[in-house]
């Protein structure tokens, strides 16, 4: 027997919009004598955010890279959920982190087809918009935008500061003319009222006596495009060391993903200016996203590119260091000189 509930959370949004941030901060305000397990499904091909959100106390991070968990990677979902849910030291709470195109409405359709399902107590479910990026017309037009803001329980306008003032008022509209109406909240790096995360949630999914919810779903890959097989040639450079390289095309983004042997030094002053050049290095193509994890000497440093800034900070990670780059067209990217300068950043013994 199980004599507490285990509290879920969703924590859902566009790429770059600030999901893991807002993971990052809820874990900031953890209870010392809770257990929390975290689910992350990234896009990408390499799995960075898993080393962002690792080295907490009481807390194991379970990472599924490389496949939606909506689609492709759902049995991944249920068999890590079920997993989960059935050990001797069973979480307090699980939060779960899709990728930017999941679709949460199939994901609570998972959490309530699961054989565990009556252990769990469905709370929060968080859509994280990215207030500078996001265009009005896409909420609207895209299935994938209107699912999010749907099922959300609370609507983070994240990066606040970066958007103008008509285009926050035009995203408060559009959130107050859903049905039901929502008031979404203004934030600046997902920093928000640790006691959000403990709302009941409000979906459709939870007013079903049974499993199935009563929304229509869509089929998740109608509005998919197949993903391209052409290969990706790697290391045109000698980086002098064993380098595991991986990517993935999917819906007209190219994945790249560099794994360094972890006896490798940074220089970060030299990452800093590799990720401040990123746009020039890429052709000018548009960047979706650029994270790191490096080993800089003793401590270790994550960076980032997201809308033209970049930040670093350091980070209790400790393996091996790691590159992704996510990048909207491949055609122009000069992926020779890119991986020169990722070379020089490498400090020589």
């Amino acid at each position: 027997m199980h004599p507490q509930l285990t509290h879920v959370n969703l924590i859902s949004g566009s790429l770059g919009s600030g999901k893991t941030t807002l993971i990052r901060h809820l874990l900031s305000q953890k209870p010392g004598d809770e257990r929390w397990t975290l689910l992350v499904n990234e896009f990408g091909v390499m799995g960075i955010d898993g080393g962002i959100l690792s080295g907490h106390h009481n807390v194991q991070v379970v990472e599924l890279p490389g496949g939606c968990i909506c689609c492709s990677a759902q049995n991944e979902l249920k068999q890590s959920l079920q997993q989960t849910l059935d050990a001797t030291e069973y979480p307090h709470r699980i939060l779960i982190e899709p990728t930017g195109l999941g679709e949460p409405d199939v994901i609570y359709d998972t959490l309530l087809s699961l054989k565990a399902a009556n252990r769990i107590c469905l709370q929060t479910f968080f859509a994280v918009i990215d207030s500078a990026a996001t265009r009005i017309d896409d909420l609207s037009t895209y299935t994938i935008q209107q699912n999010l803001l749907n099922m959300a329980d609370v609507i983070l306008l994240n990066k606040q500061d970066l958007a103008q003032p008509e285009q926050i008022a035009k995203l408060q509209a559009h959130c107050r003319n859903l049905y039901p109406p929502k008031d979404p909240i203004l934030c600046n790096h997902a920093e928000v009222d640790q006691r959000l995360i403990d709302l009941p949630t409000t979906t459709p999914v939870i007013q079903e006596t049974g499993f199935k919810t009563i929304l229509h779903h869509t089929d998740h890959n109608r509005h998919m495009t197949p993903p391209q097989q052409d290969e990706v040639t790697f290391s045109h450079i000698d980086f002098g060391v064993q380098v595991k390289t991986m990517h993935k095309r999917e819906q007209g983004i190219l994945s790249l993903g560099y794994e360094f042997d972890e006896k490798l030094t940074f220089d970060w002053q030299a990452l800093q200016r590799l990720f401040e050049s990123l746009p020039k290095l890429t052709g000018l193509v548009k960047i979706q996203r650029a994270k790191g994890l490096f080993k800089v000497g003793k401590p270790w440093m994550l960076f980032q590119w997201s809308q033209h800034h970049v930040s670093r900070e350091y980070i209790a990670y400790r393996r091996e260091s790691r590159f992704e780059l996510l990048i909207k067209e491949e055609s122009a990217f000069n992926l020779e000189a890119f991986e020169q300068e990722l070379k020089n950043c490498i400090r020589q013994p």
